[in-house]
């Protein structure tokens, strides 16, 4: 009977895979998958910033098809007044951040397929002109890489720690976690490598959650701010990425 019921379960769950896949390539965005050779990673955050005041994600680069809400993600984006000129689609209204996973050249125009996820974005094709990168760790990373060293020193602060508060990076201007489990904390006492700020203060980069904790004063979310992000400026201009991809 078991054995019957093993067969039964896994004919099922051949049955639904492939279906589970097909949906995700459909309602993911499927230009995407078949042009990932000549698109560029950049998994970077973004301010919409269109002079129409807003920005209707595309099925494809330099479609006029915007992302139907039929698809089932996130609702609460449609516009009445768009809809009644494009139908039921997907509006990002400047202000508004999104993720973008990987940019294209497409008929001289750099395009940006939104990161998918189920739970808060749909996917579609932006051009990039719209949007404002906003500053985040990696620009911190990239700006002091040569500040960087290999940490060699106690890990008792962290350790003895009730809570610890993990920064975007050392200084930073945005909004801290503040992190109270034993267990995430013991996690968090493994740095990948070490920076020193002008009042001598070490920080660590962890290896979990992707942080950084003051290995100095690890439970304090007083520290000033020292190190602000800079304002969104038009990805083009952004230096680490003129670097990374050679633009």
């Amino acid at each position: 009977m078991i054995k019957h019921l093993c067969i039964v379960f896994a004919f099922v769950f051949f049955l639904i895979s492939p279906l589970t896949a097909s949906a995700d390539v459909v309602f993911g965005n499927e230009f995407f998958y078949e042009n990932t050779d000549i698109t560029e990673k950049i998994n970077a955050r973004f301010v919409v910033n269109s002079p129409l005041g807003f920005v209707i994600p595309k099925e494809e680069p330099g479609s006029e098809r915007g992302v139907s809400t039929e698809f089932g993600y996130r609702s609460g984006w449609e516009d009445d007044d768009i809809e009644k000129q494009s139908g039921p689609v997907y509006v990002f209204q400047n202000g508004e951040i999104i993720r973008i996973d990987a940019i294209l050249l497409y008929n001289g125009e750099y395009w940006g397929v939104m990161e998918v996820s189920h739970l808060y974005q749909p996917p579609g094709w932006i051009p990039m002109d719209e949007l404002l990168i906003i500053y985040d760790p990696r620009d911190f990373e990239w700006e002091n890489k040569d500040n960087f060293y290999t940490y060699t020193g106690s890990y008792d602060a962290v350790l003895s720690a009730n809570k610890l508060v993990l920064w975007e990076w050392p200084g930073s201007d945005r909004e801290k976690r503040i992190i109270e489990n034993n267990e995430t904390i013991s996690k968090l006492a493994n740095v990948v490598y070490a920076y020193k700020d002008k009042d001598g203060r070490e920080w660590g980069k962890t290896s979990h959650m992707e942080g950084w904790i003051c290995l100095s004063d690890p439970e304090n979310s007083k520290i000033p701010a020292f190190y602000l992000g800079s304002e969104p400026t038009n990805w083009l201009s952004n230096d680490m990425l003129l670097e990374l991809y050679g633009l």
